[in-house]
């Protein structure tokens, strides 16, 4: 009876499982869009110029913008904790209409770190075939008086799927 019962399970989650992988959609691996910028400083005249451009031979959606700074946004210091800066930096991806603005996490990784991660989380921003998009990076003006700030190494990870895809695997 007990071999019965085991056969009967067996069948069911072999079917089960059958099921699940007719029904289930094709999901489609993302691109990504990679991007180093230079090192800034507030203290120098506004730097709000395009830092990366790509313009889609398709039309795309783009997912996610993360972003991983080496050191930054930082406040120099002679103290041996490192003091984030005040002041707020951001991402802006843009085609010229639509246009989304990512503030960069001023929030360190971990004690003694000087690292911080971004992460805009979920996003469905479309653009078509033939778009510039333009990425730039918003750096604060100092100020008066003039606050000093820091970002280096700021690597950016844009996630990207062609919008056929997107309009098949909607959130």
């Amino acid at each position: 009876m007990k071999n019965g019962y085991l056969l009967v399970l067996v069948l069911v989650v072999s079917f089960a499982t059958m099921i699940a992988q007719d029904t289930a959609k094709e999901q489609k691996a993302l691109s990504v869009w990679s991007i180093h910028t230079r090192d800034v400083i507030t203290l120098r005249a506004a730097q709000n110029d395009p830092i990366a451009v790509l313009t889609p031979t398709r039309p795309i959606v783009v997912r996610r913008i993360e972003a991983l700074s080496l050191r930054g946004p930082v406040s120099p210091t002679t103290s041996p904790e490192p003091i984030p800066c005040p002041m707020p930096f951001s991402l802006e991806i843009t085609n010229g209409t639509a246009t989304k603005t990512v503030r960069i996490s001023n929030t360190f990784l971990k004690k003694g770190s000087e690292q911080t991660y971004t992460d805009s989380g979920s996003l469905s921003m479309p653009f078509a075939s033939g778009d510039r998009i333009a990425v730039a990076l918003i750096v604060p003006a100092a100020g008066f008086p003039p606050t000093l700030c820091v970002l280096n190494g700021l690597n950016i990870s844009i996630q990207f799927e062609s919008a056929s895809t997107a309009q098949g695997n909607a959130n």
